[in-house]
């Protein structure tokens, strides 16, 4: 939607939030600069969690190559974005509704917070669009935070301290080894790639995302219920949590394999054994997937239109010597219009094991 003029509309945007004072939320877009592909909008929740999803589906014409790494690069760059992203929530604080938004940088990138600036220009973009109420600036890290308390702005923000110490996204239980990463440490660690499927990381805050595969998540700072963190760990089965002070209270833990699960009233540690490490990550591989032997002749290449494709026999030997997308294209192209065809070939295994 391009606009959000009544409580109608919001409910047919924004998701349940089920978060302490979260009630609901979506997310937005604005324009950052001259010539971007999108204007001002809000996503439907309901169909889109990620902006990631909404760009390269909704709009594959635009950015249907899209990749994550690329997605980034669109909205947290500090001086070239394209867009300014974040979320849209409605919250309940003590019998009140506060509608807050916040709006994403990268923690990890020193020169890149957010300016005063830039918070006034998506304020000026998504009040004219939003009828519910005035919309609040809401912090959405430390640094943020930091900053916020010395603009002079009009526009209102909406800083509380927390009213949890604990939340939990994905009640879920993972094996790994500890790590604590503030935000400059976890910008080396991704770039460098030195974290994976059993690595278990305590952040200082939230970051707008984690794409590597991890064994599970705790934030120092409070997530958004459609995060890009908390999307993932919930697809994934992955825990993932809040934990207020989540570097000064898991410390004793740093660098040990370790027993995590995100409860949902408590965040529980426990020291565990490779042995019983293993047994987990084991159990968490698909079964291995039959693939048959190549057959290595014969070594010419062969029409689309010749492939032998009569029965399940036939295409079954095709796929083993030309490979399964070959013979498929064959299949078909045998049994359509002529007029539907393209001039093609196909190539045996032979050559690419010569």
């Amino acid at each position: 939607m391009h606009a959000i003029p009544d409580a109608e509309a919001w409910l047919a945007v924004a998701v349940s939030g089920g978060l302490a004072e979260q009630v609901r939320a979506t997310k937005y877009l604005v324009p950052a600069r001259s010539g971007a592909r999108l204007p001002t909008l809000f996503l439907d929740a309901h169909s889109f969690q990620l902006h990631f999803d909404l760009l390269s589906q909704a709009f594959g014409d635009r950015f249907g190559a899209l990749s994550p790494a690329e997605y980034l690069d669109l909205i947290l760059p500090a001086e070239d974005r394209e867009f300014h992203a974040g979320h849209v929530t409605e919250y309940l604080a003590e019998g009140e509704t506060v509608f807050g938004f916040t709006l994403w940088d990268d923690p990890s990138d020193p020169a890149g917070a957010i300016s005063q600036s830039q918070l006034e220009q998506v304020h000026a973009a998504l009040s004219p669009r939003f009828g519910l109420g005035s919309l609040h600036f809401v912090p959405s890290s430390s640094r943020q935070s930091v900053h916020a308390a010395g603009w002079q702005t009009d526009v209102p923000i909406w800083d509380t301290p927390p009213s949890v110490d604990y939340e939990s996204y994905t009640v879920a239980t993972g094996y790994g080894t500890l790590r604590l990463l503030r935000p400059a440490d976890l910008a080396e660690a991704v770039a460098s790639a030195s974290f994976g499927f059993r690595d278990l990381l305590v952040l200082q805050d939230a970051p707008v995302d984690i794409e590597r595969v991890i064994a599970g998540a705790v934030t120092g700072s409070r997530q958004g219920e459609l995060s890009h963190l908390n999307v993932r760990s919930a697809a994934r089965g992955t825990p993932n949590c809040y934990l207020f002070g989540a570097l000064t209270e898991l410390a004793g833990w740093e660098g040990q394999l370790v027993r995590l699960t995100c409860a949902p009233d408590e965040l529980v540690v426990e020291s565990t054994s490779l042995e019983e490490a293993e047994l987990f990550w084991a159990a968490l591989r698909p079964d291995p997937v039959d693939v048959p032997p190549p057959e290595l002749q014969p070594a010419s290449a062969v029409s689309l239109l010749d492939l032998p494709t009569a029965d399940a026999g036939e295409r079954a030997m095709s796929a083993a010597t030309f490979g399964a997308k070959g013979t498929s294209l064959a299949s078909i192209y045998q049994r359509i219009e002529p007029s539907l065809r393209f001039d093609g070939l196909v190539l045996p295994f032979h050559h690419w094991d010569a």
